[in-house]
C-alpha cells in the first residue's frame, strides 16, 4: 500500500508526506538540462584596438573574444587593464553585438593569495561578479599563473561558478599541467 510520497521543495529540501493530504503534485522546476555549447576562440586581446576582420560563422559553435582584462594583487584586489569608457572599449562592445562575438573577462593574477577561507572566496567572487557585470562580459576565464592552495582554488571555482550561472555567465578555465582536469570539468563550463 502506498500512503506516502516523496516531496522535493522548492529549495532543494526533501521530505515525506501522507498522500492523502497532497492536492495534485505541480511542478515549479523541471531539471536542467544545459546544451553542450563548442566555442570557437578569436583571440586573446589586451588592446581592444585589433578588431578581428574574419569570423568563422559556424552555427554550431559560439564565437568568444578573451578580453585580458583583470589582474588580481597579491592582497586579491582587482586591478583594471579596460576602461569600460574609452572609445576602443565602446568600439569592440558594439563590435561584438553587431557579429555576435561573446567577449568573456580573462582574470590572471600577479602572485598567488590565499583563498582559505569563505570570506576571502567570497569577496573575490562578488568583485568579479559585479565587474564581468558592469562591463557587459558574457563570462569570465580564469588564468591563475600562481596557486599555492589547490584545494581553495577548486573552492572559489565552485563557490563561483552556481553564482555566475544564475545571472546567465559562463565560467572558463584555462588548465595547467599541474590542474586535475576531471575535477574542472565538473565544476566550470569550459575548460581551454
Amino acid at each position: 500500500m502506498d500512503v506516502i510520497k516523496k516531496l522535493e521543495r522548492v529549495h532543494g529540501r526533501v521530505g515525506w508526506v501522507a498522500k492523502k493530504k497532497l492536492s495534485e503534485i505541480e511542478v515549479l522546476r523541471e531539471d536542467l538540462v544545459e546544451e553542450e555549447t563548442k566555442l570557437h576562440i578569436l583571440g586573446e586581446f589586451s588592446d581592444l584596438g585589433q578588431i578581428p576582420e574574419v569570423i568563422q560563422q559556424n552555427p554550431e559553435e559560439t564565437n568568444v573574444a578573451l578580453i585580458e582584462d583583470f589582474v588580481l594583487t597579491k592582497e586579491a584586489k582587482i586591478k583594471q587593464n579596460m576602461e569600460s569608457e574609452s572609445e576602443k572599449y565602446k568600439t569592440f562592445l558594439n563590435w561584438a553585438e553587431e557579429n555576435e562575438v561573446s567577449m568573456m573577462a580573462v582574470v590572471q593574477n600577479e602572485e598567488a593569495f590565499p583563498l582559505a577561507t569563505y570570506r576571502q572566496r567570497n569577496q573575490l567572487i562578488n568583485a568579479l561578479y559585479n565587474e564581468v557585470m558592469k562591463k557587459y562580459y558574457k563570462g569570465i576565464c580564469i588564468d591563475f599563473e600562481e596557486i599555492n592552495d589547490w584545494n581553495g582554488f577548486y573552492r572559489l571555482l565552485i563557490e563561483m561558478t552556481p553564482k555566475f550561472r544564475e545571472s546567465g555567465l559562463k565560467v572558463m578555465v584555462k588548465a595547467k599541467d599541474s590542474m586535475d582536469l576531471e575535477r574542472l570539468k565538473k565544476v566550470v563550463d569550459f575548460t581551454i
